[in-house]
């Protein structure tokens, strides 16, 4: 197991449990496993906390720099295990938010999260926070489906799909098909096109969601 995290236990701590980039699915094995060895190579990155509600962003992020040691932005790997703050950075305007962005890619990241000035964290969906990442587009073949569950039984619960290209990957697509859809997909050997964003350690594409049919073949 990895080591024991010490923090007050009045703070509670907004992050997420990671080892480096492109090793998703190795952070989520270890996480599903309460005794992998491997739990030592952890870290948790922290973001934000919404301990302090009526302090905006600016305040909160000044706490947590007191308390925990920096992560620094594209050096993240480098670290031990542990709890570390997320560096923050100032965007100046629309071109040094697109340099930043440029930046993470190329490091491996998906994308980066804008906060507004002086917001105070709200525990939903805000326009406060907003995550920018480019999202790509692909094609797959489908080859099967995936029967729903927990309420959806008889409908569609994913497309089982195969990419075009070499080498072959079998992957599922749920997210994006419509209950229309889900009674009558697309038939087996239909090209349908995904978006997607990025691929994983095992090439797969990540988070796929369904856009249409292919029908110019």
């Amino acid at each position: 197991m990895g080591g024991t995290i010490m923090v007050h236990k009045f703070i509670p701590l907004d992050g997420e449990l990671w080892i480096d980039r492109g090793l998703f699915e190795l952070t989520s094995s270890i996480c599903r496993s309460k005794v992998s060895e491997d739990w030592h190579k952890i870290k948790y990155m922290i973001f934000d906390t919404p301990g302090y509600p009526s302090k905006v962003v600016e305040d909160r992020w000044k706490r947590l720099e007191n308390r925990f040691p920096m992560a620094p932005m594209h050096q993240g790997s480098h670290l031990k295990a542990g709890p570390y703050f997320v560096e923050q950075l100032l965007c100046r305007d629309q071109e040094h938010m697109v340099e930043i962005l440029n930046k993470v890619l190329l490091n491996g990241g998906e994308g980066i999260m804008l906060r507004k000035p002086c917001s105070h964290y709200e525990r939903q969906r805000s326009s406060t926070l907003l995550k920018l990442k480019p999202i790509m587009d692909g094609e797959a073949r489908v080859i099967g489906y995936e029967q729903g569950k927990n309420g959806a039984e008889g409908l569609v619960g994913s497309l089982l799909c195969e990419t075009l290209t070499e080498p072959v990957r079998q992957f599922k697509i749920g997210s994006g098909l419509t209950d229309s859809l889900r009674r009558d997909p697309p038939s087996i050997g239909a090209i349908v096109n995904f978006e997607y964003g990025g691929l994983g350690s095992q090439g797969l594409p990540r988070f796929p969601r369904y856009r249409g049919i292919r029908t110019d073949l």
